[in-house]
């Protein structure tokens, strides 16, 4: 939550800034004023493409070949929530949750990737390594180098992980353990005179199967090519506001949308043109500043904001709406992602609890996750969602959680 606090200070001090630009306190479609394009220039290469060759990359790592070890993660008896479920008697109207013990000792898991085989992997800095979950409790986990701390991570179409690393890079793993990382350029800056440093974060698959993320510190965005080439696109900078991308999903259109927190604007970019496109979002309180950003089962990308009092949805036409939480303030939302009963689900990380709200703006909450050690927000980091169960990182007690509509089968094998 450190970069969600830098995030709000900034997003504070350009509050005064945002709110001269004429937005309606309405909702409402695309302020011609300041959408904006960028385009490559004729047939000119696209901007900032740095290549590198995959075995080993300059300045990344590898490859390596990463023994693989089996650990068994102790499963909490599943328990149904009690509380409201939405329409229809559908097992969703009270997921099962499971919590996972992990037991590597001094583990602080922080970023999950759901798998389309039903388990989910996830980074842990504390151990510098990375995991695979099955809804078993099967463990096996990937050590990287010392100096090559994990964070954020994508699972590919093959069933490898992306993730990124310090360094900083973008690490690819194989499930046989071979590891390689592709680096990043860097950038050095004062985050309130323009840029930062360079922090990959938010990764994804993209329509391109190439692997898109965002730089928050560097108001960019970057790709990686199957061949290793990392290509990055800064963000237009019309004015002298700080961007701080965060959020990353692919949209109905095909394209990769980004959220910009500081700016109150949604990106985008076309994997093909590479063309990017800015839609401003009304100052708070009418607006929500874009911070995490999912796919929503409406076709529209939904989004929360650090602000906590609503949530966002924006159409690919770059139309908006606020949808309120009820008893404003008492939430804080988190991490949203679009889960498998069509409804979005986000962490409320005041509570420790999941808030869950279907696309017309309904919203009901699950019992607060267990809290053994008082930490009262039960430390519930990231989280998202899988083909039939939603996941989410608990750093603070070393466990990982699992909604779903049944308890794991404790059948699969290791």
């Amino acid at each position: 939550m450190h970069r969600r606090t830098l995030a709000l200070l900034l997003f504070l001090a350009s509050t005064s800034l945002a709110c001269g630009t004429g937005y309606e306190a309405e909702s409402g479609g695309v302020s011609p004023g300041l959408s904006s394009v960028t385009e490559p220039a004729g047939d000119a290469p696209p901007p900032s493409s740095i290549v590198t060759a995959p075995l080993p990359p300059a300045g990344g790592f590898g490859p390596l070949v990463v023994a693989p070890q089996r650990e068994r993660a102790k499963p909490s008896a599943p328990s149904s929530s009690s509380g409201p479920g939405g329409e229809g008697a559908d097992c969703w109207a009270s997921p099962v949750l499971t919590e996972y013990r992990l037991p590597q000792a001094g583990g602080k898991p922080s970023w999950v990737a759901a798998a389309p085989d039903g388990s989910v992997w996830f980074s842990d800095p504390a151990t510098t390594s990375v995991a695979r979950l099955e809804p078993s409790g099967a463990i096996t986990r990937y050590s990287f180098p010392d100096e090559r701390t994990p964070g954020s991570l994508a699972v590919g179409r093959d069933g490898s992980v992306w993730v990124a690393t310090a360094g900083p890079a973008i690490a690819h793993l194989t499930r046989s353990g071979r590891l390689v990382g592709y680096a990043v350029p860097t950038t050095r800056g004062n985050p309130m005179g323009g840029v930062g440093d360079t922090v990959p974060t938010a990764l994804t698959v993209g329509p391109d199967g190439a692997i898109w993320f965002v730089e928050m510190g560097a108001d960019k965005v970057g790709r990686v090519g199957a061949d290793g080439t990392v290509t990055e696109y800064p963000l237009p900078e019309r004015d002298r506001i700080h961007a701080n991308p965060e959020g990353l999903a692919v949209g109905s259109d095909g394209a990769l949308w980004f959220s910009e927190t500081l700016k109150m604007r949604m990106g985008r970019i076309d994997p093909k043109t590479f063309a990017i496109s800015e839609f401003p979002i009304p100052p708070v309180p009418a607006g929500v500043p874009p911070a995490t950003v999912t796919a929503g089962p409406d076709g529209a990308l939904w989004f929360d904001g650090p602000m906590g009092s609503a949530l966002g949805r924006m159409t690919t036409t770059g139309e908006f709406k606020a949808y309120p939480l009820p008893w404003q303030g008492q939430y804080s939302p988190n991490s949203i992602t679009a889960g498998p009963d069509r409804r979005l689900w986000v962490i409320d990380s005041r509570n420790g609890k999941v808030l869950r709200m279907t696309v017309d703006g309904e919203v009901s909450e699950l019992p607060a996750v267990s809290d053994p050690r008082g930490l009262h927000s039960a430390g519930l980091e990231q989280m998202e969602a899988g083909r039939d169960a939603v996941w989410f990182a608990q750093p603070a007690v070393n466990r990982i959680g699992r909604y779903a509509c049944a308890g794991p089968d404790p059948s699969d094998a290791v």
